[in-house]
Parts: C-alpha cells; structure tokens; sequence
C-alpha cells in the first residue's frame, strides 16, 4: 500500500534540505532572475510559511508553493525567480489549481472566507493545502489530522474542512481570461519551491459573492418606539435586504423577545411569539415588512426586541438578532392612566 503523505512529512524532508543547503550554500550574487521571494511570515493556523514576492510591478504579491518537499523561501528573502506564464504539463491539474486560487486567499473569488467565517490565515493555510492536493498528492486527511492534533474546535474543522473541499472540488466557471503567473527557479535557488503567483488577468473582472444580509427597525404601526401595557397592539417590523438574488422566494421568522430574559415572549399556552412570511425580491437590495400583533397584557415597563431570520428552501442565509440593538427593539410602559 501506498504511504500518505502529510505535513509533517514535507517539513522533515525540508528541514533536512535546510540543514544540506546550510551546509553548501548556493551563491545567489548571479541570481538570474528578477523577483525575490520571502517566507517570513509565520502562518498561525497551521505550520507553514506564508509566501510572497516582490519584484517589478509586484509588491508583496501572495503566492503559493508548488513543491510541497522543497524548501520554503527565506525570511530574508530568496532571489532568482523568473515569472512566467502559468504553465502544467497536466491541462487538467493547470485548471483545478486555478480554481483553487480563485477560490482562495486573496482572491476569494466567491466569498468563501465569509461563507466559512475564516480569518485571512486560516484562509491562506486551506488554500495552501488545497494546491498540494493537486501538485503534490498531498491527501485530505493531512489537513484534518493536523487540525485534530492542534485541538482546533469542532466547528472550526467543520468549516475549514467545508471551504477546503469546495476548493478541491469546484465546478465553478472562471472568468474569462482568468490566468496566474508562475514564478520559475533558476540554478542559484534549485532547492527552494517554484511559486505560483495570485495576481491575474481576466477579460471580465471577478463578481464576488454578494453576502444576503438584513438590518430591521422594529415599531408599532404608527411609527412609534413605545406602546401602553394591558392593550393589544399591532407591530411592524421593517426590514433592510441586501444580497438576495431577484424572482427567489425567501421566508421571513419574527420572533418577540423578552430583553430582560432574553428568550422568546411566549403566549398563554407557553407558544413562543412568531410570525412567518414570504416575499420574491424585484431587486437585489431592498425593503419588505412584517407585522405581528401582541396583547400587552401584564407586560408593563418591558423591552421587546424583534429577532429576524431570513431563509431560503429552508435554509438560514441571514439574521438579525442583537437584543440590544434598539433599532429592533420597543418599550412598553405600564398601563395609561384612565
């Protein structure tokens, strides 16, 4: 049976290489290339270097490694890379590792960092791996064994091991023209990694994922941000979109908060208070509302506040639910003196 590969792998065989290059060191006075690249930068989510290189017309342009065995650049910075046009003897490996890039830091070509809630480094490290898994056979599981061993918690492996797959196994269309550079190694730097740059050119530039959200003011029919106890009373919620796509059915949940407690405010039989409803965007950003009418009995010197949120096909895209927010909430003040 064939061994895996895993990270800690690669980073024995390079400190080995580290320890031979130390010892015999290659003299980059000739370098014959233009750019230099710097590993420098320590990721904080896994152990890997992040890349960069610099050179004419690129400043600290993000890039990624190309042989995972190789050596990474070094924080001083490695001189002798030529750029060249992206090249891949597999056709098919050229165009995975494209979308990989699209996908990934910093390109984020469709809003994946949000979608995963990631920071820039666990992005970075993700898209790191996810090259490797195409250039390198570095397998899947080297990523999630090294995730369990860091004690990372459950969700954060979830979405890491989520945008990692998307990477890995996307069939999104590029934009045309879309195309990377290929920082190439000459015969003075031969043990360090050939890079594979992020800066691009396209015929159509890239649409980023627009993220739904919704923002909402919560008031009585009239307007007014405090209503009298012990009356019943018809409420609106209104409610700021942005990021739907038009002509979709999307679903709407209002439920009534008790700030003081915050959870639900619940009717007599101990239901909590929601409404539902659904509504088709004529336009990516826009406003619709929701009404729900309350009996103020006994709810003298409270504080509601509206908690929204929005689905589609039964999926939760957005919400709004800050209970100190006072944008959604009201006051209800004791009864009217008679």
């Amino acid at each position: 049976m064939k061994q895996q590969k895993t990270i800690s792998f690669y980073l024995v065989r390079i400190l080995l290489l580290a320890i031979m290059v130390a010892m015999f060191p290659i003299n980059n006075t000739y370098a014959a290339g233009e750019y230099t690249a710097f590993g420098s930068e320590k990721n904080e989510f896994l152990s890997i270097k992040n890349l960069y290189v610099t050179g004419p017309n690129t400043n600290h342009e993000v890039v990624y490694c190309f042989e995972a065995d190789m050596l990474f650049p070094e924080a001083d910075g490695t001189s002798g890379y030529t750029r060249v046009d992206f090249r891949d003897l597999n056709v098919d490996i050229k165009t995975k590792v494209k979308k990989v890039i699209y996908l990934g830091h910093p390109v984020n070509g469709n809003g994946l960092k949000e979608k995963y809630s990631l920071t820039d480094d666990q992005h970075r490290a993700i898209t790191q791996l996810a090259v490797w898994s195409f250039t390198d056979n570095v397998p899947r599981s080297s990523l999630l064994d090294e995730l369990k061993e860091k004690n990372y918690p459950a969700q954060l492996i979830e979405n890491a091991m989520n945008a990692y797959d998307e990477m890995v196994n996307s069939t999104i269309e590029l934009p045309s023209g879309f195309d990377l550079s290929f920082y190439e190694k000459s015969e003075t730097n031969k043990y360090y990694q050939s890079l594979i740059g992020t800066s691009f050119t396209a015929d159509t530039p890239i649409q980023p994922e627009i993220i739904p959200a919704i923002k909402t003011s919560f008031a009585t029919v009239d307007g007014n941000k405090e209503a009298y106890a012990n009356q019943t009373i018809t409420f609106t919620d209104t409610i700021n979109f942005t990021g739907l796509k038009v002509g979709e059915n999307y679903t709407l949940k209002l439920t009534v908060m008790d700030k003081e407690t915050n959870s639900p405010l619940t009717d007599k039989d101990g239901n909590p208070l929601t409404t539902i409803t659904t509504f088709s965007p004529a336009s990516t950003d826009g406003i619709t509302q929701i009404s729900i009418t309350l009996d103020l009995t006994d709810l003298g010197n409270k504080e509601l506040v509206a908690f929204e949120k929005l689905f589609l096909a039964d999926v939760e895209i957005a919400n709004h639910e800050d209970i100190n927010d006072l944008d959604q909430t009201v006051k209800i003040l004791e009864p009217k003196p008679e």
